[in-house]
């Protein structure tokens, strides 16, 4: 039988699902929109309505973990969508966070990928434009000596995937080469792009 969820109670899902949608989009910039995230979660709600009542029925900090939980899934299609399409790689914030935290910016890694490639390139345009959030991300994740507060760490990851995402969409744009055509770089073409990123470091 088909739970019935009235207008008042569709509002609080949409309220909720509103403020879990910006929270979202945030930790994949330049990946999703707040509104595109919004509007899928709001349509697996309404495709399914016992889930829409069982969320209804959750303590609000259940309510906020569960929609945003939603919200990433959607986000995740999405930029696996974009990159069946396009061939190009977006990342999210969480992604970025755990390549710096393997060590992504470490001078004498001699494995190369293109995640960490594309670490690197986003990494030395960001110092020119941020210099404050590079100096974040080298005291948290390099010399792990950060004395700050958590949020600027989430501030300079964010940015940091935001620029990793513009370079991609940009890569797409230009060569428009079409989908799966995402090279495996030799570690000679990787090291030389690197080496590049050094001189800006």
């Amino acid at each position: 039988m088909k739970t019935e969820i009235n207008e008042w109670q569709w509002s609080v899902l949409d309220r909720l699902v509103h403020g879990a949608a910006h929270i979202v989009a945030q930790q994949w910039p330049h990946c999703v929109e707040a509104d595109d995230v919004h509007q899928g979660v709001m349509l697996r709600l309404l495709e399914s309505s016992g889930y829409a009542a069982k969320i209804l029925g959750m303590e609000t900090p259940a309510q906020r973990r569960l929609v945003r939980k939603m919200g990433h899934q959607v986000a995740a299609q999405q930029r696996d969508d974009y990159e069946r399409y396009s061939g190009q790689h977006l990342y999210s914030a969480y992604e970025v966070r755990r390549l710096l935290e393997a060590g992504g910016l470490n001078r004498e890694r001699d494995e190369f990928s293109a995640a960490s490639v594309d670490l690197r390139q986003a990494y030395a345009m960001l110092r020119e434009s941020h210099p404050a959030y590079v100096s974040a991300i080298e005291a948290r994740f390099v010399r792990s000596d950060f004395e700050g507060g958590k949020w600027t760490v989430t501030r300079a990851v964010n940015a940091l995937t935001g620029v990793m995402n513009r370079l991609a969409r940009q890569k797409q744009r230009h060569h428009n080469e079409g989908p799966g055509t995402r090279k495996v770089l030799s570690n000679a073409q990787a090291v030389a792009i690197l080496a590049r990123s050094y001189q800006h470091s």
